[in-house]
């Protein structure tokens, strides 16, 4: 009897979970570090510095044989890390409360970090922070009043806001793009839930309408590579139809089609290296991340970078493109492996 319940047990655990399928073993690399990759936050192309949080709360900050609090919270503290290829400055987002209170219109502590130090700035409160032009200016999103907020980050006292209008919506977040330091492109949602994408005049102080949804369940995505804009248009439910992506020079906005799918895609868009990566649905109804190169012409620009069959995610740290799954972190683009680089003291 008491075999059976030994046979039984480990039958339970090692069955899937309801609805999840067993999929083959992926033959993609996997991100490999001296540190749990579910703590990792930031790590440098080179293997040069290292940012992750630990269990109590602190974002800590590796490098050369050393180990230095950047900034310390609240047990269960949650911090995402973004950069540019400029490698100035870091954004940290900080959620001091993400196991203890959920709230679609909360607001994060809002830091940037010199890149390689653990000298951290406190600019703001906000979601989505992206850096901009050069690593000079930072814009964040503040859901509670629908503002837009612009800081410049060597001179804080230059800053600035869009304020949008009410929304239904307590999830949406505009994407944000500077493309130059008086004209910003970002998306926006009106009362009705139609999409659409805006440009702001520093000049004027105004903004105007560029592109507008013809139905509330179709959303934009941007994305900015140089003086290229690039533009994602796709849905809200995976049963409405397609999906495409254009492409405008920042100096007239004048959209080409790059990409169109009758597959409602999932998105995610990420410009990096002259190249756009995004997820995209298969006639299988799996999704993969899929690389997109504006070089070659319509039909052959295309090409599928994973064989997981759910990716959700994809991740842009220091110009290696990650897809997390299911607790490891797939390597699409650039070096995984970082077991060899210097072995850190002090780390946990």
């Amino acid at each position: 009897m008491f075999c059976v319940k030994i046979i039984f047990l480990f039958l339970f655990l090692t069955l899937p979970l309801q609805g999840q399928e067993i999929l083959p073993p992926s033959k993609m690399p996997r991100l490999s570090t001296k540190q749990d990759v579910n703590n990792l936050r930031f790590l440098s192309e080179d293997g040069k510095y290292t940012y992750y949080q630990r269990r109590s709360g602190t974002l800590v900050f590796a490098t050369n044989f050393e180990v230095n609090d950047v900034l310390e919270g609240p047990l269960g503290t949650q911090y995402n890390i973004t950069s540019t290829p400029t490698r100035k400055f870091l954004a940290v987002s900080v959620n001091e409360h993400f196991f203890t209170y959920l709230d679609a219109t909360s607001s994060n502590k809002i830091y940037t970090l010199p890149y390689g130090t653990n000298k951290a700035s406190l600019l703001g409160e906000g979601r989505r922070p992206r850096l901009h032009l050069n690593d000079s200016w930072i814009s964040f999103y503040d859901a509670k009043k629908r503002e837009i907020h612009f800081i410049n980050i060597e001179s804080p006292v230059l800053r600035f806001h869009i304020t949008l209008p009410p929304k239904k919506n307590p999830y949406f977040s505009p994407h944000v793009v500077m493309a130059n330091d008086q004209l910003i492109l970002y998306t926006d949602q009106n009362e009705s839930g139609f999409h659409a994408l805006a440009q702001f005049d520093r000049g004027s102080k105004k903004s105007s309408i560029l592109r507008k949804m013809e139905t509330p369940f179709r959303r934009m995505e941007l994305c900015l590579d140089g003086n290229n804009l690039f533009l994602g248009i796709f849905n809200l439910h995976a049963h409405r139809g397609e999906s495409s992506i254009l492409r405008a020079p920042t100096s007239s906005l004048s959209f080409s089609p790059l990409y169109t799918s009758p597959l409602s895609d999932l998105g995610h868009l990420l410009c990096h290296g002259e190249v756009v990566y995004f997820i995209k649905a298969q006639e299988s109804g799996s999704t993969e991340l899929a690389e997109l190169d504006p070089s070659k012409p319509q039909g052959k620009n295309i090409r599928i970078l994973s064989d997981l069959r759910e990716v959700s995610q994809v991740i842009n740290m220091d110009g290696k493109i990650l897809i997390p799954f299911r607790g490891t972190f797939y390597v699409a683009r650039g070096k995984g492996n970082y077991i060899n680089t210097e072995r850190l003291k002090g780390t946990r």
